[in-house]
């Protein structure tokens, strides 16, 4: 999906304008929420962030996944 729709935004670029940012920004967030829920977890209080994101560990979805 993520690639599909690059692929989308590559066709109909819009020029640079607002829109182009923004259909840029929402992009990244979502290959970053994608990246978040299958390879790497990501989301940590702002207190921790910085220490618990560089350990690496694995998503709870990934997780309950494989035990299935």
């Amino acid at each position: 999906m993520l690639l599909t729709s690059l692929i989308g935004i590559v066709v109909a670029w819009p020029g640079f304008s607002l829109s182009a940012v923004l259909i840029i920004v929402i992009w990244q967030f979502a290959a970053a929420e994608y990246i978040n829920y299958f390879h790497v977890r990501l989301s940590y209080p702002w207190s921790k962030w910085t220490v618990k994101v560089g350990r690496r560990s694995t998503p709870r979805l990934v997780r309950d996944l494989q035990r299935s």
